[in-house]
């Protein structure tokens, strides 16, 4: 082993790339609320259920962002921090 660590910039941001796209076709509604009288019981739950699951799927939405966000800028920062290396092992 040559104790290098190589990244590949255009796999992570691939794996970006898929992440970003599986956020995108995340579906965070539910449903329509319902509505009716007849069964006033049932459609109350079920909104209250519709809500807190719109509320849990806004904070996995928030969450993921970051985690991206994060993933992004750690590439990023490998990235430089290579090349930086390269440039500081080349002018010795």
């Amino acid at each position: 082993m040559s104790g290098e660590i190589k990244i590949n910039q255009a796999e992570a941001q691939k794996g970006i790339q898929e992440m970003s796209d599986a956020l995108q076709a995340l579906q965070k509604q539910l449903g329509e609320t319902m509505d009716g009288i007849k069964n006033m019981r049932m459609s109350d739950i079920y909104n209250e259920i519709k809500q807190e699951y719109e509320n849990l799927i806004g904070q996995f939405i928030t969450l993921f962002q970051d985690n991206i966000a994060v993933t992004e800028t750690a590439v990023q920062e490998l990235v430089e921090l290579d090349r930086e290396l390269g440039d500081n092992i080349a002018l010795k």
